[in-house]
């Protein structure tokens, strides 16, 4: 019955994967969305068809999604249905899919006979990797180093960022790393979040810190009186080059970039220290986004720039993650294709 259930799911939902996961006496379905917004409507489009259809079905509560997993009848394991982006961090089961992929090849499976032989060539094209003996792929999950910011004379540095920090993937011969791999499965993702909220406070770095950015001090007041400041006229070309060191440093030292946007459609880079060609355009008045008391609790620098060669929307977001947060606590650097 899977096979038949599965292509029925497929074709309500738009499911992107599916994966069996077998249990003792029963085998689960997995579908993948796109992402979460993907994965909700999914869910609400075959609850609404087993309604129609009349087929007995229960939902019951899981830790394996917030949604909780699906039982019909006549079938013994759960149904369940996940984001493969969160939060735009990129693809959880595309990290799984490529590992697998890049093992099987590896140990000689023809590139025509892998799901993501697309991502692979273009690996394999970018850093000119020729399959031999001692090869292996390991997945490393959510080991990333946490990397905390710094602020000092005028300069913002992301510490705990070494060769190879972020890294999901390692591409290893006989033991040794030869490539750290930062993986991504979405059009849209962010590259950097740290903590910031210090250096818009301190009566010794507000000033730099908005500069820095390009702020107009006086409106971050609109995050309350202990934001606001005085600063000087920006400096657009300044700015540009401080954006741009941000990006530079968000990506990595030393890194296999590994963006994969659909089949067929892959971004992939291999940059050597913090070498990543950045270029930041289209920086005025109207980049700029502002905190307002009691109506918007953020703010943000929103600017096109070319990364690597690739053109993409950057975002750099100032703002709490819960409602009970106050200014600018977290500095978030989206990307998203142009």
């Amino acid at each position: 019955m899977s096979k038949l259930l599965i292509k029925e799911i497929k074709k309500i939902t738009r499911a992107k994967e599916v994966k069996e996961e077998r249990k003792a006496r029963s085998v689960d379905l997995i579908f993948y969305l796109e992402n979460t917004k993907e994965r909700n409507r999914a869910f609400d489009d075959y609850i609404k068809f087993l309604k129609k259809e009349k087929t007995k079905h229960t939902v019951k509560k899981s830790s394996k999604s917030s949604l909780g997993v699906l039982n019909i009848n006549g079938y013994d394991g759960d149904i369940i249905f996940k984001p493969l982006v969160r939060k735009g961090s990129g693809g959880e089961a595309f990290e799984e899919q490529l590992v697998n992929d890049l093992n099987a090849h590896f140990g000689g499976e023809s590139l025509d006979k892998l799901q993501h032989s697309d991502t692979i060539a273009d690996i394999k094209k970018e850093v000119k990797l020729r399959v031999s003996k001692g090869l292996e792929a390991k997945g490393l999950g959510k080991r990333n180093v946490r990397r905390t910011p710094a602020f000092d004379n005028g300069k913002f540095t992301v510490m705990n960022n070494g060769p190879g920090v972020p890294v999901d993937v390692k591409i290893l011969r006989n033991g040794s790393t030869l490539y750290n791999i930062s993986v991504k499965f979405t059009e849209a993702f962010y590259i950097y979040q740290g903590t910031v909220n210090e250096f818009f406070m301190n009566d010794n770095t507000k000033k730099g810190i908005n500069e820095f950015f390009g702020f107009d001090g006086t409106q971050m007041g609109g995050f309350g009186p202990e934001y606001f400041v005085r600063t000087s006229k920006r400096n657009n070309t300044k700015v540009k080059n401080n954006l741009a060191s941000l990006i530079k440093q968000g990506l990595g030292d030393t890194m296999l970039l590994v963006n994969k946007v659909s089949p067929g459609r892959n971004y992939v880079h291999f940059v050597r220290g913090k070498n990543h060609r950045v270029s930041i355009s289209d920086l005025n008045d109207d980049s700029y986004i502002y905190p307002i008391k009691d109506q918007r609790k953020y703010a943000a620098v929103k600017v096109m720039g070319l990364v690597n060669g690739d053109k993409y929307k950057i975002e750099y977001q100032f703002r709490g993650t819960t409602p009970s947060d106050r200014g600018p606590r977290y500095l978030r650097i989206n990307l998203k294709h142009a």
